[in-house]
């Protein structure tokens, strides 16, 4: 399934891996740009994917839907051992800088994710 960042919004279940920050509608609606609506296959159990696999080149809101029905695991850089979980069906928001990108791995090879993503 895929879905919009419009969806992603309504839902306004946002997962934030544990930290202690909150979505604000302030801090969502800045973004008018280009969006972006695509799927991200974690193919590989032992390897870490970008996402987005091409970032833009502007600031950027990302919005990560694991699809799965398994946790998956975000990191700042490369590599698959620590970060934080993104748990199954849940979404994680995250502004972005230009031209930078989460990594994404799984324990289980095949998962899917929703990305979606606006420039600012």
């Amino acid at each position: 399934m895929t879905r919009t960042i419009n969806e992603i919004l309504n839902d306004w279940d946002i997962d934030t891996g544990g930290f202690a920050a909150e979505a604000t509608l302030e801090k969502l609606l800045p973004y008018a740009g280009t969006a972006t609506d695509t799927t991200l296959t974690l193919t590989n159990a032992t390897t870490a994917y970008a996402c987005p696999a091409s970032p833009p080149t502007k600031q950027y809101q990302l919005f990560i839907y694991n699809a799965s029905d398994t946790d998956i695991y975000c990191r700042l850089t490369t590599g698959t051992t620590g970060g934080f979980i993104i748990p199954a069906g849940r979404t994680f928001v995250k502004e972005m800088g230009a031209s930078n990108s989460l990594y994404l791995y799984c324990g289980s090879a095949g998962k899917i994710v929703n990305v979606s993503y606006e420039e600012a």
